[in-house]
């Protein structure tokens, strides 16, 4: 989960009590990590977040113009590097202080009903280029 505070209005004030804004401890972002890749570096390790799913703040959404009803799933990649000491103990947490590099993405994921109208179309286009091909096959009468 990533909280914080934003300042959403439409003329940006500098604070976060406007009622558009998300004040502070506001739940930005959450979800869950599917996968996650650490590799050795020296006497410590580096950690990256490869892909995610989650939800967004339905004010932050609709700021952005991205879907935004309640629990809309969505789906991101997020590489974030920094170094975990190499006394951490396996799967216990651990805390670091520098950030080698970072960037983020995350994507409205396809409704199932936009997969099955999607599915249906490729249907119908494979039905109509074999009835083709059997008319083209057809002798012509003479």
């Amino acid at each position: 989960m990533i909280t914080g505070a934003v300042d959403l209005s439409t003329v940006p004030d500098g604070d976060t009590t406007d009622p558009e804004d998300i004040g502070t401890g506001g739940t930005l972002l959450s979800g869950q990590i599917l996968s996650a890749s650490v590799f050795p570096a020296g006497q410590s390790f580096m950690v990256t977040v490869a892909v995610f799913i989650n939800t967004i703040n339905t004010k932050l959404a609709t700021f952005f113009g991205l879907p935004s009803s309640p629990g809309f799933p969505y789906n991101g990649g997020f590489n974030l590097s920094f170094m975990v000491p190499s006394n951490t103990a396996a799967g216990g947490p651990f805390a670091s202080t520098s950030i080698l590099s970072g960037d983020g993405f995350t994507t409205p994921a396809p409704e199932p009903s936009t997969l099955l109208i999607g599915g249906i179309g490729i249907v119908g286009m494979a039905l109509i280029n074999r009835r083709r091909g059997k008319l083209a096959a057809e002798p012509l009468a003479a």
